[in-house]
């Protein structure tokens, strides 16, 4: 049997992301990712180019006798022989869509792989050339640019939000997010006195947490109930949210965010949405994004007859309620935002992994709406004298 057949057939006994040869398993990280539910989406996208850089270090060892090393410096065990081009770049894809499926809700995971996913179609290009260090260093490439997307994107948040908040305004914040934070804290820091007025966040109570944190940070804040928030729209002069993802529909948040925006509209409260870099989806790829239901034992432990717990944990905000992005582009409009994200690139192999694995989802605001699973399209049926109709209509 040839080596690549040996290789094809060993990689179909193996574990997803684990090629012939090698030891080294993503398993735990995987499970360590997807039971992850405090970190935000900074700290989930550090993580998750760390275990495919992991897993490029193993693939690609520095010499040919020594066994490479992991990020900590364990040993990633016997080196792998050297299998063909295909069967590695499909374990680096197969590691990059289980990485997205660990946590579905996040936007970060899924721009990983899509740069993942590009960089592979790039070494592609010449299929003599695409090696077993062809796919490690492209890998590599696409975890440091993504990496390097990260560390420049809260810098930039800070300066282009720096005259965002003023002294002596009345601000509304709903739920917890990283960037909101940072810049209330910058604000603080340069001697700027506000207040802020943020909800408990039920069930998760981070809004309660944040609350805390700017408290201890010198910033004068008052906690609410859910349900009470909504009230302070009337007297406030901004309303400061956060975004899980912006897509071109507008921006996923926590459940709650769409009616705060609706009401800051009417009441003519402008509403700002702080989002990093990596939160901007391609529109390809934002309806694979989860913004489904939750745990519903968060809700409610027992069970009653007559008694369904819905624990909804994000909802759309329409583009038109925003008024203004603080990103890690600078302040962006509704419009520059919409031109930004119309020209940001995807690839079409990641989306037919994911309509593989998950089935085709289904359109952003239809939330009745079910996904159609993966299959052929069948050609419409036409009625027995429909062709002849089509001839004596063409007559």
């Amino acid at each position: 049997m040839p080596s690549s057949a040996r290789a094809s057939s060993h990689y179909r006994r193996g574990g997803r992301g684990r090629p012939p040869g090698i030891r080294f398993t993503a398993r735990p990280a995987l499970k360590a990712l997807a039971a992850d539910d405090a970190s935000g989406a900074l700290a989930i996208g550090r993580k998750a180019a760390g275990i495919l850089q992991d897993w490029a270090r193993a693939v690609r060892p520095s010499r040919r006798r020594q066994p490479p090393l992991l990020s900590d410096g364990r040993p990633a065990g016997s080196l792998p022989f050297r299998g063909e081009g295909c069967v590695w770049r499909h374990a680096a894809e197969s590691l990059a869509v289980d990485i997205v499926l660990c946590q579905p809700s996040m936007a970060p995971p899924l721009l990983l792989a899509n740069e993942v996913f590009l960089a592979l179609e790039a070494a592609s290009a010449r299929p003599p050339a695409l090696t077993r260090s062809a796919v490690a260093a492209a890998v590599e490439r696409a975890c440091r640019r993504f990496l390097r997307m990260l560390r420049r994107s809260v810098p930039a948040i800070r300066r282009a939000s720096a005259r965002l908040v003023r002294s002596g305004s009345r601000i509304v914040t709903y739920s917890a997010c990283d960037g909101v934070e940072e810049l209330l804290r910058r604000a603080r820091g340069r001697g700027r006195r506000f207040t802020v007025t943020v909800s408990e966040g039920r069930p998760e109570g981070e809004g309660a947490a944040l609350a805390e944190r700017l408290a201890r940070a010198g910033i004068e804040v008052t906690l609410l109930t859910d349900a009470a928030l909504f009230g302070q729209l009337d007297d406030a002069d901004l309303l400061l949210v956060g975004a899980n993802a912006v897509c071109r529909e507008g921006v996923i948040n926590k459940a709650g965010t769409a009616a705060l925006a609706e009401i800051a509209s009417a009441r003519r409260v402008p509403c700002v949405v702080v989002a990093g870099c990596e939160k901007f989806l391609p529109p390809a790829l934002s309806p694979f994004l989860n913004d489904g239901e939750g745990p519903a034992a968060k809700l409610f432990r027992r069970r009653v007859a007559r008694l369904k717990a819905v624990n909804r944990i994000f909802d759309l905000t329409p583009a038109g309620l925003i008024d203004r992005y603080a990103t890690g582009w600078g302040r962006l409009a509704r419009e520059e935002v919409d031109a930004l994200l119309a020209g940001m690139r995807s690839s079409q192999r990641l989306q037919r992994a994911l309509v593989s694995r998950l089935g085709r989802p289904a359109r952003r605001g239809a939330p009745g709406a079910a996904p159609r699973g993966p299959g052929r399209r069948h050609p419409q049926r036409r009625s027995p004298g429909g062709r002849a109709a089509v001839r004596r209509a063409r007559r």
